[in-house]
């Protein structure tokens, strides 16, 4: 019994983990836009050379997920799960692995992708058609 608990408490902490990574992945897009805000501002002072590399939140997604998002600046607020459905309702009867949903979401490391497919798939929100293969589950 004492190892079930234990797997079950790091279970919980790691959970809650993401949920705090999320919010910080969240809250610095947020702030990353506000200091292009402020650096485009100044970019229009002649003195102030304009930045040599776009910053990394200006990274357009292959594919977005649907919602409230309009453009690809806001991407980055998707979760890694609503991405990896809106990969998958793209092409519904494509089946994908953790490395084709790296291909798509740079950045983004295969540990998690895999824990996200195999947390999608355990509450069927997604399908896994074998070891290591997704789905877009389907309405039957």
């Amino acid at each position: 019994m004492r190892l079930r608990e234990r797997v079950i408490d790091l279970s919980a902490r790691i959970a809650a983990l993401r949920d705090e990574i999320d919010e910080k992945r969240t809250e610095l897009v947020g702030m990353e836009r506000e200091l292009d805000a402020l650096l485009n501002q100044r970019a229009d002072t002649p003195s102030t050379p304009p930045p040599t590399t776009p910053p990394a939140v200006h990274r357009v997604e292959t594919i977005a997920p649907k919602g409230p998002a309009t453009n690809g600046d806001q991407v980055e607020a998707f979760s890694i799960g609503e991405r990896i459905k809106a990969i998958l309702e793209a092409e519904p009867d494509g089946e994908y692995t953790s490395e084709d949903f790296e291909r798509e979401m740079p950045g983004i490391n295969v540990p998690s992708i895999r824990a996200a497919l195999a947390r999608m798939a355990d509450e069927e929100v997604i399908k896994r058609t074998r070891r290591g293969y997704y789905q877009a589950k389907t309405q039957a």
